[in-house]
């Protein structure tokens, strides 16, 4: 939002996370809902920040790599 000279006022956000039982039975984080509620009335403005959000999903790293699956290595270091 810096980059394209974006200012919010206001800014709300909320992130729910839905988790089910696997097939093996045990839970596992199946989704995850954001909801982001920026204070914004200017119908430009509101343009501009769908355009940040289309910049967001597409160079953020933790969303792009949450969706595409993150390689886990769990060591143990005695």
């Amino acid at each position: 939002m810096q980059k394209k000279n974006f200012t919010l006022n206001d800014l709300e956000g909320m992130a729910e996370v839905i988790i089910k039982r696997n097939q093996k039975g045990f839970w596992r984080v199946k989704k995850i809902n954001i909801t982001i509620n920026p204070k914004i009335e200017d119908p430009k403005m509101r343009k501009r920040a769908d355009q940040c959000r289309k910049m967001f999903e597409q160079y953020c790293i933790v969303t792009q790599a949450v969706r595409e699956g993150i390689e886990v290595n769990v060591n143990l270091d005695y």
